[in-house]
């Protein structure tokens, strides 16, 4: 597949781990991926670019990352988002689904886990 045609996937954690981990995860899935660990850096990454997907995790004080969706879904409409989740209380779910998340992933999560939610959302993009 020529590298443009692969879905371009921002990945933002503060979390060194998470990054490297999801970064190779869907790298070898046949994704370009992009990784930052801030929310003032994905949003500049929104702003520079088109992307398809953008994997949001945690990225300090806004600990559900429910404002960085907002923002995200303000200059990027198109722009899917999975949020992952450390908690299971159904406001958090609520609140992550009213500020614009496109899909949810719980913190415990496997590979095929991962490999399938963010195939389901880039199919959505693709159309």
């Amino acid at each position: 597949m020529e590298e443009e045609l692969k879905p371009l996937i921002l990945i933002v954690d503060r979390h060194l781990n998470t990054l490297t981990w999801l970064d190779s995860l869907l790298s070898r899935e046949g994704c370009r991926v992009t990784t930052c660990s801030s929310s003032v850096e994905a949003l500049k990454a929104v702003a520079a670019q088109r992307l398809d997907l953008v994997i949001a995790g945690s990225v300090g004080p806004d600990r559900l990352g429910t404002v960085l969706v907002s923002k995200i879904k303000a200059l990027s409409p198109e722009t899917s988002v999975l949020l992952l989740l450390d908690s299971n209380d159904p406001s958090i779910v609520t609140e992550a689904i009213d500020a614009g998340a496109d899909g949810l992933l719980r913190r415990s999560y496997s590979e095929s886990q991962v490999v399938q939610r963010v195939e389901r959302l880039l199919h959505v993009v693709q159309g």
